[in-house]
């Protein structure tokens, strides 16, 4: 999103109260914890997105955490799909 980031564009819809499994898609693979501290279902790095995204957003669906198995090293809050 050229004018938010996917962070604010999240917040911002659940300022409008809108629930939506947030699933965040990015290039940095930093940020992960903070991102599902702060809602997001699901994270996928660009670079793997051809097989993670129907795993994260049905993972997400499903209201449960996924992040991924490049990212999973160090991510100790959340379950992990």
């Amino acid at each position: 999103m050229p004018s938010l980031t996917g962070v604010q564009a999240m917040d911002e819809l659940r300022q409008k109260v809108f629930e939506i499994p947030f699933v965040l898609v990015s290039t940095a693979n930093s940020g992960t914890e903070d991102y599902t501290k702060r809602g997001a279902m699901a994270f996928v790095n660009k670079v793997d997105i051809g097989h993670d995204l129907v795993i994260a957003v049905f993972s997400a669906a499903l209201g449960l955490v996924c992040v991924r198995a490049v990212l999973r090293k160090g991510f100790q809050s959340a379950e992990v799909a």
